[in-house]
């Protein structure tokens, strides 16, 4: 008996020493590579040296295909017979010229044999012999521990990146030794069978990066840990077996893929619908006589295994195969995926629904902008002549009358400090992974734009929909050059409008049936009264949103209280001649006539926390307009100081939507945050009524979302007041107008003559610019350290801290004010006002690194590196709540002398009973 255990015995003691030692010394061959003791060594500058170092290439294929075998592989040049029959049917099966590479031994950092120059190379040499003449052999177990503990190499964050550096170096050696050219855009498929599915995934990322190819994964009994590689892949394909347990080993043994975690590399890419399990048969094994390779074992409908799989992955590859990856062809037969689409059934919201030129009697309408027109995406072989936009002038100066009708180029000045602007945001555009995942959620993008080169910030506002639909209104100064093509050239972003002309009425009431046409009264300016003409307009009605919510009605509107001031209607007219409204404006609220005014300081700040979403002024269907001054104890004085001319910042926020029909977005009905945005209000005298009021614009930091709002400037007539598009229809609102002389006032100062104000313009255009295009990837998301809120006040803390730079590091600067005491006392003024603001939006004392060093962070997903972006909010958590960060913004301006108008509205226009207004927490 003791003859029989003693060997035995021995034996498995023999065995574990084997496996502790290999153990121990698995990440002594990647460890030995990066230090440069390997024959291959680590490309010492980069691996994207590879792409330029002259190889002596194939002819290009119009397939590429790598095979990393399993842990019982030896070498780059043993391969068990199977997998070789699998490596050669796909290659035959595939369509046109097809390279499927198989000379990589993915065990090895250096693409190094088992029986190469190692330590125990007689040893391996040995068990291989043995392998060779029956591949079942128990010695061929070492060769699977051996490599199992490479498997575990791979997946390790410790040493995992360097092996898979090294693999990935000599995989893409490989395929530009075959011909595969960096850049070209064509797929690599990455086949993995048992353990080379772990190296297929680490390996990914630097051949994505490197090789600039989407990276595709299939597996075939896959054992796949939760590797930072799934962020690069396009897609992973498990090939599972029903009797195969070895991939349920992967889920279990590694904690990135338990769901648990849900922003793991694992189940971001489940997530996203970017993992893909594949029945490969019921009976189908990890390995033996019945696995994936097996041309014996036979499926119920008579297809062998290997057949099964050999078809699986061709039909994938060339696009013949139903999987989750198809769903977006799918969801192409299921009608419109988000509002954009679904609006478009409307005639009235299209800009052909109206003539081009039109005639409206001057005293009853009056143009929004004094050049108006649409823009118009040029091909692409036209940009090199257009450099910008096409424009269809719809209204000029008096000057230009003969333009209108006309497409001419739309640009940007020549001038250097605008050019330098421009250059800044003008980038290649390339649609990555993400991009192509939020577009099945119904996101719009700028289809148009991908893969142009240098997109400058005109292209990708009219890119930025599938239609040349957005009309615009464009700032003074312009510069007109008339020859063979005529070009306008601008300083500023043109601002988004709806419709080209507006009128002041009182609604009468409908006049047909469907409510669609109501009579009016014009404002009578000689009477001051609404006596003047008559007229009948329409009001088409509106589509509701994908979530069934009417963005506005006209139910009722001759009753609504505001009516008895009158409404601005914006529109134009119809080819019938008749006045189609397609956006509202109350009175009331814009004039410069508030109903109540609040002074001193004390009771100014009061009722910015406790009056601005207090509940007497979230009454549904009116506005409210306050004016607050902490400076002055008389009410008619804090009026009067308010001037034609003035400019202010508008700090604005939305509210959400609640009653019997809540938008899904509001948490139980009762918790909305909302949206932040600025804005810019000039004072006016309105030429219809011959009063003061506020023209307003905003700058809106918008992502991607399901509406086609365009990040950029936004008259309030699109943003706000359009019937389908706007938003003052169906959400509470409040803007805070805010005028203070040191930020809003522009400096005399050979260096300085623009306001603070006018540079934070210029920062938001800037902001707004690279949101539209992603800063190239095509997409912008909501992240809680990068959105809306934050990165509109990232643009005000970045324009105040550039003139306390100039302040205190520029001796001449200092010099020159020194000659201008006023202007001296105003700019400290400013500087004080920004310590301030640093202070409420900086609590912990520290500027986030991407403010204080103007490193602008776009708007992000959560999944994009979840705690780093929680740690930069946190940094500036006041600016991450819209309410809270108007509030704070207001009182800090307050406090520095600021006087403010607080302009609210709640659901304004017609009758909806089936909702009512919330305000954005924490109000």
């Amino acid at each position: 008996m003791d003859m029989i255990l003693n060997p035995l015995f021995y034996l498995i003691t023999l065995a574990l020493v084997l496996f502790f030692v290999t153990a121990m010394f698995a990440p002594f061959e990647a460890l030995g590579w990066w230090a440069g003791w390997s024959k291959n060594e680590v490309e010492s500058e980069s691996i994207n040296k590879l792409t330029s170092t002259p190889v002596d290439a194939a002819e290009e294929a119009d397939w590429y295909l790598f095979y990393l075998t399993g842990i019982g592989g030896f070498s780059k040049d043993y391969l068990a017979e199977r997998e070789g029959n699998f490596v050669k049917y796909l290659g035959e099966r595939l369509p046109g010229k097809a390279v499927v590479a198989r000379d990589v031994f993915p065990f090895s950092v250096s693409n190094n044999p088992l029986n190469g120059e190692r330590f125990l190379t007689r040893m391996w040499n040995w068990i291989h012999n043995k392998q060779l003449k029956n591949p079942n052999n128990v010695f061929v177990f070492f060769v699977v521990i051996r490599n199992l503990f490479q498997v575990a190499i791979s997946s390790d964050p410790r040493y995992g990146p360097i092996n898979n550096l090294g693999v990935a170096q000599e995989v893409g050696r490989s395929l530009l030794e075959k011909g595969y050219r960096p850049g070209s855009g064509k797929p690599i498929y990455l086949l993995g069978y048992s353990g080379g599915a772990q190296v297929s995934a680490g390996i990914t990322r630097y051949l994505h990066k490197t090789l600039e190819a989407p990276v595709y994964i299939f597996t075939m009994g896959g054992v796949i840990s939760d590797d930072p590689g799934l962020d690069d892949m396009e897609h992973l394909y498990q090939l599972i077996g029903g009797q195969d347990f070895f991939p349920k080993v992967g889920a279990a043994a590694f904690p990135g893929r338990w769901p648990i975690l849900p922003y793991s590399h694992w189940n971001k890419a489940k997530s996203q619908g970017r993992i893909s399990a594949i029945n490969a048969g019921e009976n189908v094994i990890h390995t033996g006589p019945t696995d994936y390779f097996s041309e014996t074992a036979t499926l119920p409908d008579g297809q062998t295994h290997m057949d099964r799989t050999v078809q699986i992955v061709t039909d994938i590859i060339t696009g013949d195969y139903a999987t989750k990856g198809t769903v977006q062809d799918l969801m192409d037969n299921l009608g419109p995926k988000n509002n954009y689409e679904n609006y478009q059934r409307l005639p009235f919201i299209h800009p052909a629904y109206y003539p081009v030129k039109q005639t409206v009697p001057p005293e009853l309408y009056r143009p929004i902008f004094t050049w108006m027109g649409r823009m118009i995406l040029p091909e692409p072989e036209q940009r090199p002549t257009v450099r910008g936009t096409l424009f269809e002038v719809y209204h000029t100066d008096e000057a230009h009358r003969h333009l209108v009708g006309q497409v001419i180029n739309l640009r940007y000045s020549e001038d250097p400090t605008v050019q330098k602007r421009v250059w800044s945001v003008t980038k290649d555009v390339y649609f990555n992974r993400k991009v192509e995942e939020s577009k099945l959620t119904g996101l719009v993008h700028p289809d148009r734009l991908n893969r142009w080169h240098l997109v400058n910030p005109l292209e990708s506002i009219a890119g930025a929909r599938p239609n040349d639909d957005v009309i615009v209104g464009l700032h003074e100064p312009i510069e007109i050059e008339e020859g063979e093509t005529t070009s306008l050239y601008i300083t500023h972003e043109p601002v988004q409008i709806s419709g080209r002309y507006y009128g002041l009425v009182q609604f009468i009431g409908p006049t047909t049936p469907d409510g669609e046409e109501f009579q009016v009264v014009h404002f009578n300016r000689d009477t001051g009264q609404f006596d003047g003409v008559k007229e009948t307009v329409c009001l088409p009605h509106v589509l509701p949103t994908m979530f069934k919510l009417a963005p506005s009605t006209s139910h009722n509107l001759e009753k609504s209280p505001l009516n008895s001031e009158g409404w601005y209607i914006y529109g134009a007219q119809n080819d019938d001649g008749m006045f189609v409204v397609q956006s509202l404006a109350p009175r009331e609220l814009l004039r410069l006539q508030p109903e109540q005014v609040v002074l001193g300081k004390k009771e100014t700040i009061r009722y910015l926390k406790k009056g601005v979403w207090g509940k007497e002024a979230t009454q549904k269907g009116r506005v409210s307009s306050v004016l607050l001054d902490p400076n002055r104890q008389d009410g008619a004085e804090a009026v009067a100081n308010w001037r034609e001319g003035d400019q202010a910042l508008i700090a604005s926020v939305y509210g959400g939507i609640t009653g019997r029909t809540p938008e899904p977005y509001a948490v139980m009905g009762k918790y909305y945050f909302g949206h932040f945005s600025y804005g810019t209000a000039r004072v006016v005298r309105e030429p219809l009524a011959d009063e003061l009021r506020f023209e307003i614009e905003y700058h809106q930091v918008y992502t991607n979302n399901i509406d086609g709002l365009i990040s950029g400037a936004l008259h309030w007539s699109r943003y706000l007041g359009d019937r389908q598009w706007g938003f003052a229809g169906f959400r509470p609102i409040s803007d805070i107008v805010l005028k203070l002389d040191s930020f809003t006032e522009p400096y005399d100062l050979p260096t300085m003559r623009r306001s603070p104000l006018e540079a934070v313009v210029n920062t938001l255009e800037l902001m707004t610019a690279r949101y539209r295009i992603g800063d190239g990837t095509g997409g912008t998301y909501v992240g809680p350290a990068n959105n809306c809120s934050q990165d509109s006040n990232q643009a005000l803390y970045a324009t105040i801290k550039r003139v306390d730079d100039l302040y205190r590091t520029r001796p001449d600067f200092q010099m020159m004010l020194k000659q201008n005491p006023d202007e001296e006392d105003r700019l400290e003024e400013l500087i004080k006002l920004g310590k301030r603001l640093r202070g409420k939006l900086m609590p912990f004392g520290s500027a986030r690194a991407d403010w204080e060093y103007h490193l602008e962070n776009l708007g992000s997903n959560l999944e994009d590196g979840m705690v780093a972006n929680l740690w930069r909010g946190i940094f500036s958590w006041r600016t991450i709540l819209p309410a809270y960060a108007a509030y704070t913004i207001a009182r800090v301006f307050v406090e520095q002398g600021a006087s403010a108008w607080v302009l609210r509205t709640n659901q304004i226009g017609g009758d909806e009973p089936n909702i009512e207004p919330l305000p954005p927490f924490p109000y």
